[in-house]
């Protein structure tokens, strides 16, 4: 969801009426690994919230989402928002 400063920034920069609304979606990924990538690409709040970490420990705290998602039966590695 875009926050209200979000929605502002676009009418600073020059956009007339602009909503915020939240949608719900579905996503269905190949593997497990997909899916941590496609969290690690959207979500960098989270990631910088373990920046800090030793890269090592990084790299576990992904596998072990990973290993969650792969808990699932493969037409069910659903992520949903």
């Amino acid at each position: 969801m875009i926050a209200w400063s979000e929605g502002k920034r676009f009418q600073d920069a020059g956009f007339n009426h602009v909503t915020i609304e939240q949608v719900s979606g579905t996503f269905a990924f190949d593997s497990p690994d997909d899916s941590v990538s496609f969290i690690l690409d959207i979500t960098q709040d989270i990631v910088r919230f373990f920046e800090d970490q030793p890269s090592a420990h990084q790299e576990k705290i992904w596998q072990t989402v990973a290993e969650k998602e792969s808990c699932s039966p493969p037409a069910e590695n659903i992520l949903s928002t």
